[in-house]
């Protein structure tokens, strides 16, 4: 038992691939934020000027939250790859339940012991409308 334990363990060790892991890391963890702009400091020396100076610190800001928004590209575009994805997954999973369906239309059609095809015939029709507006939409994604 512990010499088992103990060859998984070397076999884990010698696995090990630094290169691999780092991007593995680096791939699960990365955000693409940077690090935020330093704020000026400007100091006052007379009251007139602190209402200027503050509306000057209004407008950095400002500009600072402008530079948060273009720093949030890359966040935005891996959640829409990876909703590209799930449509993709879902219109398969559709097709399939599709092909399945008019399979069983065309088996009780072709055999009406089995039964009537018609139940089948309104789930493949409501299968192949939401098949439709998945690819519908991701169309709308890829543009």
């Amino acid at each position: 038992m512990v010499n088992k334990c103990r060859e998984g363990m070397e076999e884990a060790v010698a696995s090990i691939c630094v290169e691999r892991d780092q991007n593995i890391v680096v791939e699960r963890y990365k955000s693409g934020d940077l690090p935020p702009v330093d704020i000026q400091f400007e100091e006052i020396s007379l009251r007139t000027e602190k209402k200027s100076n503050s509306l000057i610190r209004k407008m950095s800001r400002s500009k600072f939250s402008q530079n948060r928004d273009k720093q949030n590209l890359f966040q935005k575009k891996r959640k829409l790859l990876k909703n590209i994805e799930n449509y993709k997954l879902e219109i398969i999973k559709g097709t399939k339940e599709m092909r399945a369906l008019q399979l069983m239309v065309q088996t009780y059609t072709e055999t009406p012991n089995f039964g009537d095809a018609r139940k089948f015939q309104q789930e493949l029709d409501i299968v192949s409308q939401k098949v439709h507006q998945l690819e519908q939409d991701m169309t709308i994604l890829t543009r």
